[in-house]
């Protein structure tokens, strides 16, 4: 009997946590979760700890502040066609996956954008 082997994959979800006042930390990343550098850093050490992929999820709306009515952390995110394409150059041995909204997109347009990412095999 064969055992398959376990995929381990990077979620890019919320760059500063889930938590919503992670932001106070002092080591808690600021306004260069908007960077392609700050990507590029997780994506090699993701790539140099021989994780197998980084998934990055399509968020197409931006979520409520709290109660206060203050925004306390970033809610918007980069979108990951562009981001999964930049982050193929400086990569070379971890996959790399994401969603787009057909929502807001026309699904050919999306093959087009997948496509025209030409991500390295």
């Amino acid at each position: 009997m064969s055992k398959n082997p376990m995929i381990l994959n990077l979620f890019f979800f919320n760059p500063q946590g889930d938590y919503r006042f992670s932001w106070r930390h002092p080591q808690a990343p600021g306004k260069e979760i908007f960077t392609l550098s700050y990507y590029a850093e997780l994506a090699r050490k993701a790539e140099a700890a021989t994780l197998d992929a980084i998934f990055i999820a399509d968020h197409i709306a931006i979520w409520d502040t709290v109660p206060s009515g203050l925004t306390h952390y970033a809610n918007a995110r980069l979108e990951p066609i562009t981001l999964l394409a930049a982050l193929a150059a400086v990569t070379e041995h971890i996959g790399l996956m994401g969603t787009a909204s057909t929502s807001y997109n026309e699904p050919y347009n999306l093959a087009r954008y997948f496509c025209l990412a030409r991500f390295p095999e």
